[in-house]
C-alpha cells in the first residue's frame, strides 16, 4: 500500500540507529507516553494482530486514519511503511486495561513505532528491544 507522502524535512531528522524491529504478535512491550521517564507515562502493550496493508483486508476508515496520520505529520510517519500493529493496553498482570484501550503502531521516519488512533495517549513510542526501559528508564528508578 502506497500513501500519499508529503515532502517535508524528514530527511533531517536522526535516524533511529539500529532502527526498532518489528514487534512479534503475542507480546507484550513497554512504551512510554511523550518520551517521559516517569512510571506514570510508562504503559504496556499487548501486540494483537499484524496488518498487511499490501494483502489483508483493511477498512477505509483505518486507511483515512493513516492517510490523515501522514499528511498531518509527514515528518514523523514513514509514508512507505506496508505493516501496522494494532494493540491492546495491558495492566500489570498482563490482562486487558479497559481505561487506556486499543491503538494501532505505525513505523516512523526515524525507524521506531509509533502510537496512531488511541483515545488515551497521542505521543507514544513503542519500545520493541527494551533500549528504552534498561536504558534512561532504570537509570532514573
Amino acid at each position: 500500500m502506497k500513501f500519499k507522502k508529503v515532502e517535508d524535512y524528514s530527511s533531517r531528522l536522526l535516524k533511529m540507529n539500529p532502527p526498532m524491529p518489528e514487534p512479534e504478535v503475542g507480546k507484550i512491550y513497554h512504551s512510554f507516553e511523550d518520551h517521559k521517564a516517569g512510571s506514570f507515562r510508562l504503559s504496556d502493550w499487548k501486540i494483537v494482530k499484524r496488518i498487511d496493508l499490501d494483502s489483508d483486508k483493511v477498512s477505509k476508515y483505518l486507511l483515512e486514519i493513516i492517510q490523515d496520520a501522514i499528511e498531518g505529520a509527514s515528518w514523523l510517519f514513514d509514508a512507505e511503511q506496508t505493516v501496522i500493529f494494532f494493540a491492546e493496553a495491558v495492566d500489570d498482570t498482563g490482562k486487558y486495561d479497559n481505561d487506556i484501550g486499543t491503538c494501532y503502531f505505525i513505523r516512523t521516519t526515524a525507524g521506531g513505532w509509533y502510537i496512531l488512533h488511541s483515545e488515551m495517549f497521542w505521543q507514544c513510542e513503542l519500545d520493541v528491544d527494551n533500549r528504552w526501559y534498561n536504558g534512561w528508564y532504570q537509570e532514573l528508578h
